[in-house]
């Protein structure tokens, strides 16, 4: 990967990016953006480190991603007891996996929530231990493995807002243990509580490092209202949820976990009934609470399907090692190869032929040689790491802004067409284009699926509109407006 030329694939990965850049240029405006400030001070300090290349992020989130399972590896090891063998083989199968290969390219908070995950699945496995060699009904205030828990779930939702849901999973669930009277209501209490004071001193801490970076003191309030209610306001309603969504996901991505939960049920032994009873009941919660249509939506409960898949894979292979060595031997061999193969394919498929980024590359090489000093684009900022100066660049998200935004250049590709946005100006320009480049990697189904909880669609809407747009083409067009 040639880090001069390489764009990012999504949107949100480029505007993570340019915010990391402003924060290590000394502008804190954007600091709240999407209520991750952890998450972009530690990107922002990489590029301050070590520049702006577009390669750097990607290579350290890529390395988060395979940090992320391979704590989730050590977790499940101590569980389920897996042998250290085991553990590497289930980050070497489940790193190949659509979604991890996926979320390889992305710069996204979720790498940040898998590893913070594993680490609180660890603090709470070692609090639970605890608990069970003490007096139930006594907790200190300062028992060290609740706070460590309660860090880790502060520095998660500071990264990414939607790791409440796991906090209020938890808090569900310990709820259900002390009704069933399993957790005294004192043990409930002092959990909670500091929990909870965890959660409002992080929430202090980072809006003075905001307000102390340039932006405004109440900018983290305010973005956690605007996503938790004013958008909220606006998205589909809880009876207008695809609830299939996930299901048809799984099925064109990551059959894998279905194959799992037949061997489950073909199998049926009963010691692996509390295996299928905690990571299902976990999985549930997650997902169930989950309501954005977005395939990331599925992060936290990919490492428990993703176990179970592997548990019950084991069990199998062992009956078979029992009976019959070669067989077992040739089994394994077989299952392995064809996950990889299949892995690849469907990653082949869905994502890489459409890696195609050539189109933004020429077009920032003819704004460079005209020495372009403004430009306007339609929705898109695909193209901003490849220009040297972002003073200039425009984004419009409608007609409107378009007409009142006067520039010399005009950049339409179609991210606008994937939001489902309409630009009728650009009718008027025609005469202007002086450059079309094909733009194949706005067509990725996987592109169309995580915009769902923005534009509201089903999964059969989105992939129908993809293959709709994909039998058209998708392009890109530069305008000259100069006069």
């Amino acid at each position: 990967m040639n880090a001069q030329t390489t764009i990012f694939f999504d949107y949100d990965s480029t505007q993570n990016w340019a915010v990391a850049c402003e924060l290590s240029a000394g502008s804190g405006k954007n600091f709240f953006n999407h209520a991750s400030p952890f998450f972009h001070a530690l990107n922002a300090a990489l590029t301050h480190l070590l520049g702006t290349k577009v390669a750097v992020l990607v290579y350290f989130n890529a390395g988060l991603n395979v940090l992320g399972l391979w704590l989730w590896a050590n977790v499940f090891r101590k569980v389920l007891c897996w042998t250290v063998r085991q553990s590497w083989l289930f980050c070497l199968l489940f790193g190949l996996t659509f979604f991890q290969l996926y979320a390889s390219f992305c710069v996204a908070v979720e790498h940040l929530m898998v590893i913070f995950g594993a680490l609180l699945f660890v603090f709470l496995l070692k609090k639970e231990k605890r608990r069970q060699a003490n007096l139930p009904d006594e907790l200190p205030f300062n028992d060290k493995y609740t706070w460590l828990s309660g860090l880790c779930m502060s520095l998660a939702f500071n990264a990414g807002y939607r790791f409440l849901i796991v906090g209020f999973a938890l808090c569900v669930w310990m709820t259900w243990q002390t009704l069933r009277k399993l957790y005294s209501l004192h043990y409930l209490l002092v959990t909670l509580f500091i929990w909870a004071l965890c959660g409002i001193l992080a929430f202090l801490f980072w809006s003075f490092v905001g307000f102390c970076w340039g932006a405004k003191w109440y900018g983290y309030a305010a973005n956690l209202y605007g996503l938790f209610v004013l958008r909220q306001a606006v998205s589909a309603s809880f009876l207008d949820l695809d609830w299939l969504f996930f299901f048809y996901y799984s099925l064109d991505f990551e059959p894998f976990l279905w194959v799992g939960l037949l061997l489950f049920y073909l199998l049926g032994n009963a010691k692996l009934w509390p295996v299928l009873w905690h990571y299902c009941l976990w999985a549930f919660l997650l997902v169930a609470l989950l309501t954005p249509k977005a395939p990331r939506a599925l992060v936290m409960a990919f490492p428990f399907l993703y176990a179970l898949l592997w548990q019950v894979g084991s069990v199998l292979l062992q009956k078979l090692f029992k009976k019959d060595k070669l067989l077992g031997y040739s089994l394994s061999t077989f299952l392995v190869l064809g996950f990889v193969f299949l892995s690849w394919f469907l990653f082949e498929q869905r994502l890489l032929r459409y890696l195609n980024v050539s189109a933004y590359q020429q077009v920032a090489e003819y704004l460079q040689a005209q020495q372009a000093k403004t430009l306007k684009t339609t929705f898109s900022i695909n193209i901003l790491p490849l220009l040297e100066d972002h003073e200039g660049i425009q984004v419009c998200t409608n007609d409107s802004i378009w007409q009142q935004t006067a520039c010399n250049f005009a950049l339409d590709d179609a991210y606008c067409h994937l939001l489902k946005k309409k630009f009728s100006l650009l009718r008027n320009h025609k005469q202007s284009m002086i450059l079309e480049y094909p733009c194949p990697h706005l067509l990725s189904p996987i592109l169309f699926l995580e915009h769902c909880e923005y534009t509201n669609e089903t999964y059969s809407m989105a992939w129908k509109r993809q293959q709709e747009l994909e039998q058209k083409g998708a392009f890109l067009y530069l305008y000259d407006l100069r006069p």
